[in-house]
């Protein structure tokens, strides 16, 4: 589907995206989350009636702090506690392990890099009930317009591989990533007085590229260059290159 963008900036719209998982994985090290075996505080702090009192909010100071919340607070409190000994212990054994995050609220656990040497020690100890991967997730662009069912627009416009072709679609949205493969210009001619705008951020795909900063913005946030996939995104439904699989 070849199709001429044109792109500037600032704007919202809704997408949709689906998931794939990664799992970071150095050679030597790996990003996994210890479930430590005491229950976290919403598991913990119970009412009369044996329902959990922590509603995922933060438990606040107050002057005069209600029964629940005080409760809340102290079993924060201690759960913060068995994580501090884990942690030090972890300190003990490795200086190559490095602690990501702490979660006490829904799940009792530390994100931790660990050498992967020392993991089946960490395993072993009392404290820890399980090790999980700590994965990330990635939206992928190509699911996009099938669930939004664009093919019978594009049905009306001669098939998806004619829709759009020789239309100019202008976008204000985040930015672009104009090395994005949606956005690869193989095979698009070089149209007469393009690029505009920012050139460096444009291509024969991607004719125009400019930004509208606000007042205050670093010289990193004044290009078109999009730092928070968003724009990409939209861009990439709008006029990216039928049936490419790639994340955002």
């Amino acid at each position: 589907m070849k199709k001429q963008l044109s792109l500037v900036l600032l704007c919202l719209f809704v997408v949709v995206g689906s998931l794939s998982a990664k799992t970071d994985n150095p050679k030597s090290t790996r990003d996994v989350i210890l479930i430590l075996h005491t229950s976290a505080v919403s598991g913990a702090a119970k009412d009369e009636n044996g329902e959990s009192l922590y509603k995922g909010i933060a438990v606040r100071k107050r002057q005069e702090p209600q029964p629940h919340l005080r409760e809340l607070e102290a079993r924060r409190k201690q759960r913060e506690r068995e994580q501090d000994g884990v942690i030090r212990r972890l300190q003990r054994l490795s200086s190559d392990i490095h602690i990501k995050r702490q979660f006490t609220g829904l799940i009792h656990a530390i994100a931790v890099e660990i050498p992967v040497e020392n993991e089946s020690e960490i395993r072993s100890w009392p404290e820890i009930r399980n090790i999980s991967p700590n994965r990330r997730y990635k939206r992928l662009l190509l699911e996009s317009n099938p669930l939004m069912k664009v093919s019978s627009a594009w049905e009306e416009s001669g098939g998806a591989e004619q829709a759009g072709r020789g239309v100019k679609i202008g976008i204000i949205d985040t930015g672009i990533d104009s090395t994005h493969v949606m956005f690869d210009d193989e095979d698009y001619p070089v149209l007469d007085g393009y690029p505009v705008g920012d050139a460096e951020f444009a291509n024969r795909k991607i004719i125009a590229a400019r930004v509208f900063p606000k007042r205050g913005d670093t010289a990193e946030e004044s290009t078109p260059m999009d730092r928070d996939g968003h724009g990409t995104h939209v861009a990439s439904c709008a006029a990216g290159e039928l049936n490419t699989p790639s994340p955002l």
